[in-house]
């Protein structure tokens, strides 16, 4: 469904998050050897000693297709997965509470100041939400009309 969505949206470039903290040493090891081989800009960014996140910039249509392989996985198991038309993303540091208590955390911060659509999925990937402040997504139609038939469930 999604190769599909973005096919018919034919928006380049597009920009994958996920912890890349998530994967195996193997499977990191075969996505940056993809990267690096495609010469996809990417960048790491460390939270902490364990958590680590990776952004992948992709401009065709099939190098999204081989790191939407090598990545879904992510999404499936619960794992932080966003798809951006724009480098909205970044990480902050910022106080919450939790209970009674508060505490500094890192977390993602998502720039909604300019034109912008991010897809999130949602818990064992059940479903992709869209957040868009643009007008090719600011109705229901216009939205379904990018899906195959079969996908939309109403």
């Amino acid at each position: 469904m999604l190769t599909q969505l973005f096919s018919r949206l034919n928006r380049f470039p597009i920009y994958l998050t996920f912890g890349s903290h998530e994967l195996t040493d193997l499977e990191k090891e075969d996505l940056l050897s993809t990267v690096k081989h495609k010469q996809l800009p990417y960048t790491e960014i460390l939270i902490t000693k364990r958590e680590r996140y990776m952004t992948v910039e992709v401009n065709q249509p099939t190098d999204l297709l081989q790191i939407l392989a090598k990545t879904i996985s992510l999404a499936r198991n619960n794992g932080y997965y966003l798809i951006a038309f724009t480098d909205v993303l970044k990480f902050e540091t910022r106080r919450v509470r939790r209970w009674l208590i508060k505490k500094e955390r890192v977390m993602p911060v998502i720039d909604m100041t300019k034109p912008t659509t991010f897809f999130k999925t949602g818990f064992d990937f059940e479903n992709v939400l869209i957040f868009s402040n643009e007008t090719g997504f600011d109705a229901l139609e216009k939205i379904e009309a990018l899906f195959p038939e079969d996908e939309i469930e109403r």
